[in-house]
């Protein structure tokens, strides 16, 4: 048994071998622009894993464990908009700067983080207030004072 198994793997070695000469002699012949198109397709679904699983393993961003001294400065911030917080408010907040999100690629979902520009145009939208008054001053001041997040592009 274990040397129909060698044969056999020998046999798909080769013939791989001589699909790949083929591909390489005569590239303009129909089974090759297959081959091609499907090989692009792999190669964008195993690079797409990859960026998936390094976002999950080694996030850009970590979301600290206690998050209430954080809490604290933004009702002291802002009291009209976070002092009636509840927790589930709190988690949607939090979510919008720590949780990736899914993005297409392609014919694939990316998983990445939202960049300074996309976190505070879903902040404006989603909390009008108070950062519809924000000027590049304040977002400086709210990113690196009260949340504590240093972009990519600043340092």
């Amino acid at each position: 048994m274990k040397y129909i198994l060698n044969i056999l793997a020998i046999l798909i070695v080769i013939f791989l071998i001589k699909v790949v000469i083929d591909f390489k002699n005569n590239p303009d012949n129909k089974f090759n622009e297959f081959l091609r198109d499907n090989l692009i397709k792999m190669s964008d679904f195993f690079k797409t894993k990859k960026q998936n699983i390094s976002v999950e393993i080694s996030p850009q961003r970590k979301r600290p464990l206690n998050l209430m001294e954080k809490e604290v400065m933004l009702r002291e911030f802002d009291p009209e908009t976070f002092g009636e917080f509840t927790e589930k408010d709190w988690e949607d907040f939090w979510s919008i700067i720590y949780t990736p999100i899914k993005k297409k690629k392609g014919n694939f979902y990316v998983l990445s983080f939202r960049d300074r520009e996309e976190l505070e145009a879903k902040l404006l939208d989603k909390y009008p207030r108070p950062f519809i008054y924000f000027d590049k001053n304040y977002w400086d001041i709210f990113w690196r004072e009260i949340i504590g997040i240093r972009f990519e592009n600043e340092q």
